[in-house]
């Protein structure tokens, strides 16, 4: 993967992270909620891309990191 995506990947995961898409700040986030969340915005990005094979690889890597639980750290929104 190269550098700028995995920059763009990082950058994609803390506007998550921070409560870019969540209702309120400090709000609680559960296993279900962050999954559908991080679902949710995978999905965005694959559909808006300008370029879709990046957009699925991009998504696809943030998956793969969800499911192996490299964001369960995120607790709250």
């Amino acid at each position: 993967m190269g550098k700028d995506l995995k920059r763009w990947i990082a950058a994609a995961v803390i506007a998550v992270a921070t409560g870019a898409h969540a209702q309120a700040l400090d709000e609680a986030l559960d296993a279900p909620t962050r999954a559908h969340v991080v679902n949710e915005y995978a999905r965005r990005l694959t559909a808006q891309h300008v370029d879709p094979a990046r957009a699925k690889e991009a998504a696809d890597d943030i998956r793969r990191r969800l499911a192996r639980g490299e964001y369960d750290q995120q607790t709250t929104a």
